[in-house]
């Protein structure tokens, strides 16, 4: 989403174009923090749940300590990914309010919701 105008300069047009960087920013965090999230909770949770579940009787407490340090890895990096979610839809929403390409309410809408 990059909107750049040769008719505008000035401030206006600089905090317009660092304001879509920052939302191209966001969204390449928010991206790759639902990679990380995924891989955590889809392989490595599960690796260390099978692990345990086969695990002899004198290594099931030391198996289940990983797999619940994992699980615990895994909520924080949701909690960050939502996060992050919300900062990119804001930002896109106040980069749509404050352009010239959408209509504004849509984007004051967009922030409002958010």
């Amino acid at each position: 989403m990059v909107e750049v105008r040769q008719d505008e300069e000035g401030e206006e047009a600089a905090s317009r174009v660092r304001l879509l960087v920052g939302d191209a920013d966001a969204a390449v965090l928010t991206g790759a923090s639902c990679t990380m999230l995924q891989a955590v909770d889809g392989v490595a949770l599960k690796w260390a749940v099978d692990t345990w579940a086969g695990a002899r009787a004198d290594r099931e407490a030391t198996t289940f300590a990983v797999a619940e340090g994992l699980r615990w890895t895994e909520y924080s990096l949701q909690s960050y990914s939502n996060i992050l979610l919300g900062l990119a839809l804001i930002l896109y929403g106040l980069a749509i309010a404050l352009g010239t390409v959408y209509p504004r309410w849509l984007g004051w809408v967009a922030w409002a919701l958010e």
